[in-house]
């Protein structure tokens, strides 16, 4: 099957539950535009003194009858598709240890007329018959990546799958965060919305990326549940409530004319916050400049929906 959708991890939650709800073991492989055949088929590394292969994600799953999940594959570049293209359509792949994959109905009518161990001595593996392929991916080109070729599309039940809508965000936040629909952090939700559809709307006629970032970036809706959650965590830390800016920042790290317009017509003029900094055992004591990004840090790690933080900035910014 073939997910396709906007970015975010709405796509692979989806996956996530179908593996959970079938109990299939699955295994990801991110695809990008460095994605070689050896890192669908096998991989030689040093071991003992001596050059191994090692089965890849695909083969393991392909012989071990698992879910493999291919994500990113509008990033593949055009020598993997064959590749992947003969595994989908014929079961079938030439590894670099001399085996050979071959089809599950193959396999057994060899095995029967001329026994396992002529099999093994051809170095012939039978595919699973449960072994299947969930690629997921973005629409190009509303989003930058290579087009799939008709063959390898055809070999793939394809469903499209959107964000969810603005009330039902605002729901989950609700079930899940504890912030109810009277928020200010409403105006963060509306905002993401409003960015997406200029984007979808406004925006397409531009191709290429100017200065005044012409082009707006798509804003993951998933990223709202995570601010959310830092929103809630960090006015039970401060007792006041959290800058809109700096947790849209944080979920959202671009810059442009567009952009800021946009964000002062959702969230209005910047106000300088009246909630009391955090108390933190520092010595020396830092910055007034580094101490919303520390306070950001802390509740990224403290929130109950715990995600990765990335710090990136100009050279000696500390």
């Amino acid at each position: 099957m073939f997910l396709i959708g906007p970015p975010g991890d709405y796509k692979r939650r989806i996956v996530n539950l179908f593996g959970f709800l079938t109990s299939r073991e699955m295994e990801f492989v991110q695809i990008s535009r460095d994605t070689t055949e050896a890192d669908i088929k096998q991989r030689r590394e040093i071991f003992n003194k001596s050059g191994v292969f090692f089965d890849q994600a695909s083969v393991r799953c392909a012989v071990g009858g698992n879910v493999l999940v291919l994500d990113g594959i509008e990033k593949a570049e055009r020598n993997v598709l064959p590749l992947l293209n003969n595994l989908l359509e014929n079961r079938e792949m030439n590894l670099e240890d001399g085996r050979h994959l071959i089809p599950h109905f193959r396999y057994d009518a060899l095995l029967q007329e001329f026994g396992d161990e002529v099999l093994k001595s051809w170095k012939l593996e039978r595919v699973h018959q449960d072994f299947r392929i969930i690629a997921l991916g973005l629409p190009v080109p509303t989003f930058k990546g290579n087009p799939l070729d008709p063959p390898l599309r055809s070999r793939f039940q394809a469903r499209n799958i959107q964000s969810i809508e603005r009330d039902e965000v605002l729901d989950v936040i609700h079930h899940t965060v504890g912030i109810d629909h009277s928020h200010p952090f409403k105006k963060l939700v509306d905002l993401a919305f409003a960015l997406n559809f200029s984007k979808e709307h406004d925006f397409k006629k531009f191709e290429k990326h100017s200065g005044d970032v012409a082009h707006v970036p798509y804003f993951v809706i998933d990223n709202l549940l995570y601010g959310a959650a830092i929103t809630k965590m960090l006015e039970k830390e401060t007792g006041g409530e959290s800058s809109l800016r700096s947790i849209f920042e944080l979920m959202y790290p671009f810059k442009g004319s567009k952009i800021g317009s946009a964000v002062d017509e959702n969230l209005g003029p910047e106000v300088r916050s009246t909630k009391r900094p955090m108390k933190l055992n520092l010595n020396p004591l830092p910055l007034p400049s580094q101490m919303e990004t520390l306070e950001m840090a802390l509740g990224c790690l403290k929130s109950d929906i715990n995600r990765g933080l990335l710090l990136y900035g100009s050279q000696g910014c500390g």
